[in-house]
């Protein structure tokens, strides 16, 4: 879970009945880059055709991308079936663990372009796999991405937003590569092993307070 949902249940005036807030982890030895450097050449992101996934700012980043950057490719996958405004050439659907590591592998850029999230874990999996994270701010991923940092966070439905950092990322491989070493940290600290011991932890901690 995220931070910003520990807020939401304050709202309710239940604070009492929340013990600790444990993030999401990633596995490490399912997420890692899988192919040569040299093959990491394009834009990636998850398609959701719910509204809270964001699809028309999908809709709009991917022409954007392709009007101003034609000789990136972009990869995207999904559960959902492929909508119209998005080429089947770049459309992958239902990949397996072997498939999507791959895809993002070949990503130097990760887009998440969603209106709510309650935690964003494929923000971790693409930062695992050696992309830099562009997010919207929708909750979630402000507990993981540090602006400009480790990643970018822009306003929820800011294609321009959305675009311009992604273009400014394609053009400075030195800013690229710094935020991934950043990523690199982050990947490590909600790493599930980590994640594990902190709700060990945490239980025990209840426990022993309420003996």
């Amino acid at each position: 879970m995220a931070s910003y949902l520990q807020d939401l249940v304050e709202v309710t005036g239940r604070r009492g009945n929340v013990i600790a807030v444990i993030h999401n982890g990633v596995d490490p030895q399912e997420y890692f880059c899988s192919v040569c450097e040299s093959e990491r050449d394009g834009v990636g992101m998850i398609y959701g055709n719910h509204p809270v996934k964001g699809p028309e700012t999908t809709f709009q980043v991917i022409d954007r991308l392709l009007h101003l950057r034609p000789g990136v490719p972009i990869r995207v996958f999904s559960t959902d079936r492929r909508p119209r405004r998005i080429p089947a050439s770049m459309y992958c659907r239902n990949p397996t663990l072997q498939r999507a590591r791959e895809i993002y592998s070949r990503s130097l850029v990760w887009i998440i372009p969603s209106v709510s999230e309650g935690f964003a874990l494929p923000i971790l999996e693409a930062m695992a796999c050696g992309c830099v994270v562009v997010a919207t701010d929708c909750g979630g991923p402000r507990d993981i991405i540090k602006n400009g940092v480790n990643g970018f966070l822009v306003p929820v439905g800011d294609v321009a937003g959305i675009v311009s950092r992604v273009q400014l990322l394609l053009n400075d491989v030195e800013l690229r590569s710094s935020i991934r070493i950043q990523a690199k940290e982050t990947v490590r600290w909600f790493s599930w092993s980590r994640c594990v011991t902190r709700l060990e932890n945490s239980l025990e901690s209840s426990v022993h307070a309420f003996a």
